[in-house]
């Protein structure tokens, strides 16, 4: 390998947090969940350049339901809402090109007999 571009990509890797850029592939990476009030959590999403989140809720809460939500910027500031559904099946959404996540969020409560 060359040491110049060696050196490039080095400083390019340092500085691209910095300008607010990440450096992620196109695959599907989770950043980190959101805590939330209830059992089922939100994860934002990345895959390629859409950015999007992830409502999941943990073994033994099938009597549940939750719906996730995100908010997007880009000139305005639309909110993109996840299908409604029960706790066993995963609630996910995408902003729309070229808006990107700006919060995101769930709704979720007990099913009612």
């Amino acid at each position: 390998m060359n040491r110049t571009f060696g050196r490039k990509a080095f400083l390019a890797a340092l500085s691209a947090p910095i300008l607010g850029l990440t450096l992620s592939g196109p695959a599907t990476g989770e950043a980190g969940a959101v805590r939330t009030d209830g059992p089922c959590y939100v994860v934002d999403i990345n895959v390629g350049e859409r950015q999007g989140a992830r409502s999941i809720c943990p073994p033994g809460t099938w009597m549940h339901w939750h719906q996730v939500h995100v908010r997007c910027r880009f000139i305005a500031e639309p909110t993109e809402h996840g299908p409604m559904v029960g706790a066993t099946s995963v609630s996910e959404v995408f902003c729309q090109k070229p808006h990107y996540r700006v919060r995101s969020w769930n709704t979720q409560g007990p099913d009612h007999p």
